[in-house]
């Protein structure tokens, strides 16, 4: 089944700050006769002291602290307090309102030549070109402020760099460079002694063991970080640690243990007021309630998600929100066809694979016509071989002749003799360097051949990973915008004609229905369940949302299987047991249907088997099977298509590991 909310592992990033000190110490030196750079100053560590777990009176002593450095002409201080100020609105999740401070941070950290500040200001907008995705402009801008960290010294700020770094490599899918760059982070931490780095060290070490599923090290590792950041009462990372550990227990099917942490790390987050990932907490519970077919409920926390992501504007949380609705819908038999817009779009982007696939083919052919020129090669050398071994041996008949012609009479038989046996024996090395010429062009041929058929199905499925990305993120996003600015409109128009209210929601209903449909197309073209869990996850997902609504009984074994398969493998054996399923739909008459999917030494098999009326001699050779047979062909596989013992059919898939 898909789970949206496996999607990404959510690693501890960096926000810096500078030494603390007791909080009712430094009010106490506020109320002393300060000047207004020291005023500034206390203010500022304030801030500093209480954005781990208040940003709103954080972000109080930072517009406080930056009036005064303003008024005060307290450059350094005027930086600092904006950098606070970015700090709230970046943990608030109002990301490019963080960037507009950390921009005037930068801007004033270079004018007074600050080093520190520059490798500080740096860093938090490296965390947010990560949140935004934006992977190599985030690298960029962290290794500079790293280099900023060198110039001045700073171990600690070197260590926090290093593992931002680790950070953006994994999410490049880089693993060597993050677990380089978590150790270099590591070695640094212990020489500082910095329990605040180390304490997020262990959590992404703990995230890496999370991604390579192993899971009983990672609950080790996100454990050790929890109890320093308790120690430390650090709420934002005690927060995630609950939600990393809730989804391991998710993935577990541990469904008690995994609400009990949500809820926990949902609490942290309605109490810091943090709109982002309140909603990102809903949507993940309405998932786990989805997954243990609490319905009613799920949808609850899904609309939750989606109220608060529409108002703030959250589109990442919003597309997994929606995902799990329409996973919901789809679970409960609500399911409507793509609106025309939607099938305009995918005719257009099947318009460009055509032209895609004109070029592929063009490729292909030319390279197929190099081959067979080579081959033909061959295949001349060896005749001219077999003729030169002839000639050569009549040569030496005749020589051998002139020479013995006083005993003509006694040798010529067995020259004749010799001379059939030279002609068979070359006729016969011809004959085979001919056989094993054209058996080389014809495996050329084939292989050739089967290059292309793979070609072919490969381009179809990027293209469909295309197409599914871009009806998700493009067409899925546009729809959700449209309908959060249809909202805005409609209120207007409601104030001043009431008597629209029904044929509005009805609009908004069909946006919302629109929006649905485009992503449950998009999951159609491209299973994320494939991509991200695998073909046996995607194979019992296909079944329950094929076979569901039809009343056809099946199940579903499996064994043998451990780790994933290669790719090609994966999809190819996925489309052919849906197109069997979809043939046992549309044609078969069937009641219950049998699947198996194993590993059996070097080979993985899987058997369908429904109990319909089988499958008619005119069918065996329809474009269908077909494409089934060439997908299986170019795995250098095999498909059996036969009677089953129960009458129906017995399909038999055999592909080599």
């Amino acid at each position: 089944m898909k789970k949206f909310f496996f999607i990404s592992l959510f690693f501890v990033l960096i926000l810096n700050v500078f030494a603390q000190e007791k909080i009712d110490s430094l009010k106490v030196e506020l109320l002393k006769e300060l000047n207004d750079t020291s005023k500034v100053n206390v203010l500022i560590e304030l801030g500093k002291e209480t954005i781990d777990f208040d940003a709103d009176l954080a972000e109080s002593y930072a517009v406080e602290a930056q009036k005064l450095a303003e008024t005060s002409s307290f450059s350094k201080g005027s930086m600092m307090a904006l950098n606070i100020l970015g700090n709230c609105a970046q943990r608030k999740g109002s990301l490019d309102s963080a960037m507009l401070f950390y921009d005037e941070v930068e801007k004033l950290a270079s004018e007074i030549e600050d080093n520190k500040g520059m490798a500080i200001v740096l860093s938090n907008k490296g965390i947010i070109y990560i949140n935004k995705g934006e992977y190599i402009k985030a690298l960029e801008i962290i290794l500079r402020a790293i280099d900023y960290e060198i110039i001045v010294g700073d171990k600690k700020g070197m260590a926090e760099g290093y593992l931002n770094v680790g950070v953006v490599h994994y999410y490049m899918g880089d693993m060597e460079n993050t677990l380089k760059y978590f150790k270099k982070s590591t070695v640094l931490t212990k020489e500082v002694g910095d329990l605040k780095v180390l304490k997020k060290g262990y959590i992404n070490i703990g995230a890496i063991h999370q991604h390579l599923k192993e899971y009983e090290e990672a609950l080790e590792y996100y454990q050790r970080g929890y109890d320093i950041a308790e120690e430390l009462n650090d709420q934002n990372d005690l927060s995630i640690t609950l939600h990393n550990i809730a989804q391991i227990y998710t993935i577990r099917k541990e469904y008690v243990k995994a609400e009990k942490n949500y809820r926990k790390s949902l609490a942290f987050h309605e109490k810091f007021k943090n709109q982002r990932d309140i909603a990102k907490e809903y949507s993940n519970i309405g998932s786990l309630y989805r997954e243990q077919k609490r319905y009613v409920e799920a949808k609850e926390y899904f609309n939750k998600a989606i109220t608060i992501c529409e108002k703030g504007g959250y589109l990442r949380v919003l597309e997994d929100a929606y995902g799990g609705l329409a996973e919901l819908y789809s679970e409960t038999n609500q399911y409507r066809k793509a609106y025309a817009s939607a099938k305009d779009y995918i005719k257009l982007k099947d318009s460009l694979l055509n032209i895609e696939n004109s070029k592929t083919f063009a490729e292909l052919r030319t390279k197929y016509e190099t081959v067979e020129k080579e081959k033909m090669l061959v295949l001349e050398k060896a005749r001219t071989d077999s003729l030169t071994a002839i000639n050569a041996v009549v040569a030496q008949g005749k020589a051998e002749a002139e020479l013995s012609a006083s005993n003509r009479t006694k040798w010529i038989v067995l020259l004749i003799g010799l001379v059939i046996v030279a002609v068979l024996g070359s006729t016969s090395i011809m004959q085979r360097n001919k056989r094993k010429a054209q058996a080389e062009k014809d495996a050329a041929i084939i292989e050739e051949r089967d290059k292309g058929t793979q070609a072919v199905f490969i381009a179809q499925e990027e293209e469909r990973k295309r197409i599914s990305k871009d009806l998700h993120d493009g067409v899925g996003q546009q729809l959700s915008g449209l309908k959060m600015a249809f909202q805005k409109v409609s209120k207007g128009l409601l104030s001043e004609n009431p008597k629209r209210s029904k044929e509005l929601e009805k609009l908004s209903g069909i946006l919302s229905e629109s929006a649905d449909e485009v992503r449950s197309i998009s999951h159609q073209m491209m299973p994320k369940s494939l991509i991200e869990l695998g073909l046996i996850e995607a194979v019992g997902d296909m079944l329950q949302k094929g076979l569901g609504m039809t009343g056809i009984e099946y199940d579903f074994e499996h064994f043998g299987i451990t780790e994933r398969l290669a790719e090609n493998i994966e999809v190819s054996l996925y489309r052919v047991c849906q197109e069997l399923i979809n043939n046992i739909i549309k044609h078969s008459e069937a009641k219950k249907v049998h699947v198996q999917l194993f590993k059996n030494q070097k080979k993985v098999i899987m058997v369908v088997e429904d109990d319909g009326k089988g499958i008619k001699a005119k069918n065996v050779n329809g474009q269908g099977l077909l494409n089934m047979r060439s997908r299986v062909n170019t795995l250098k596989g095999e498909i059996n298509l036969e009677a089953s013992p129960n009458s129906g059919t017995l399909a038999t898939i055999r592909i080599p590991i």
